[in-house]
């Protein structure tokens, strides 16, 4: 007997803090569930309103932290959907949305476009089993995450698809734009972490000096006319405004031919800046799928497990080693990774169909 169709459903990730991948996440859920959901009246797990191209998304929260109304808003569900991120590792994450799937025994539940683990600790390995074993469909975007629902065991069916974010290029019509046609113009994406998970800082500082580095001799050498930092994250605590700043202040005589574009809430007018690009050298994992959706060749510099997968999704094999590169080893990778045709990597339009299978599985599964 099929289920009965979705009322109110409930669309949970980090939305409204700024980032550019999770708002291009939910841009894309937006357009899935007016399109596989029309008949859903669906909120999302942030505070107020988030204006984005596919649509204006209304939020659960009066406040950042408000117990009562994330009790309220969370009941009588008839679907919870995680859309796209790595949401499950964390003990305390994944307890509140157990609580919340005891609350509404009747809710549908599923993930797509996410990645599982790293967990923090085992207690959420053991946290993510329960939560994973109350869905209906998890669609994950790297083999690893694939490899822990194995290991994990869970009922559920599930599978590697993709990342949603690539969807945008096509959802929004944005055209590629050929290499010979492009400015000579050098991306830079780059933020804080090792700070943020209480690691070694000096990893940081070997970033920033590779960098400064690796700018000075691109520019010296005619390589590139000038330099775009990018910004994907503007929270004032966790953004990348602070470390790009200081990067352009370490950038000398050259200050003036380094520029900074701050997000500013529209991850399509982004991407497309992105697609304007010769090259793009990539820490934030977004900034790499950008450009690899708008053809634009990147360096990504892979500093989390989820980098490394991404890497392994789309066959890319080249890499930017702040430890080991030196100045001109780093200028011959950007001149290796500019020819995009003979690198091998896995066809935009092939991820393109492994990301709606996302939405097409989701649907099957909920019927």
């Amino acid at each position: 007997m099929p289920n009965e169709p979705i009322k109110k459903m409930l669309v949970a990730g980090y939305y409204g803090y700024s980032n550019a991948g999770d708002d291009a996440f939910a841009d894309v859920a937006c357009w899935g569930v007016r399109t596989y959901y029309p008949q859903a009246a669906a909120r999302w797990t942030l505070q107020g309103s988030l204006p984005l191209p596919s649509g204006s998304l209304q939020g659960i929260y009066r406040r950042r932290v408000n117990c009562f109304w994330e009790w309220t808003e969370t009941r009588r569900l008839d679907a919870l959907l995680f859309a796209g991120g790595s949401n499950f590792h964390s003990s305390d994450y994944l307890e509140k949305w157990i609580r919340v799937l005891r609350r509404n025994r009747d809710c549908r539940a599923a993930a797509i476009g996410v990645s599982i683990g790293p967990f923090k600790d085992p207690r959420a390995e053991a946290n993510c089993r329960d939560l994973l074993n109350r869905f209906s469909f998890i669609g994950v975007r790297d083999q690893k995450s694939y490899e822990r629902l194995e290991r994990l065991r869970i009922a559920c069916p599930f599978e590697v698809t993709f990342d949603l974010a690539i969807q945008g290029r096509f959802l929004h019509d944005i055209p590629v734009i050929p290499a010979h046609e492009r400015d000579r113009i050098l991306g830079i994406s780059l933020c804080y972490y090792e700070r943020h998970v209480g690691e070694n800082r000096d990893m940081e500082e070997k970033r920033l000096t590779c960098l400064v580095a690796l700018i000075d001799e691109a520019l010296a050498s005619r390589m590139f006319d000038r330099v775009v930092l990018f910004s994907f994250n503007d929270h004032p605590v966790w953004g990348d405004n602070e470390i790009l700043e200081r990067l352009q202040a370490m950038g000398g005589y050259n200050q003036d031919r380094i520029s900074l574009r701050r997000y500013d809430g529209n991850p399509v007018a982004l991407m497309q800046s992105v697609g304007k690009l010769a090259v793009m050298i990539a820490m934030r994992l977004h900034a790499a799928v950008f450009a690899y959706t708008m053809g634009t060749p990147c360096l990504l510099i892979p500093y989390h497990e989820k980098c490394r997968e991404w890497m392994s999704m789309i066959k890319e094999e080249k890499y930017l080693d702040v430890q080991d590169t030196s100045r001109r080893r780093g200028l011959s990778l950007l001149h290796e990774i500019m020819d995009q045709n003979t690198r091998g990597l896995l066809p935009v339009s092939f991820a393109l169909e492994q990301s709606r299978r996302n939405w097409q599985s989701l649907d099957r599964n909920w019927q």
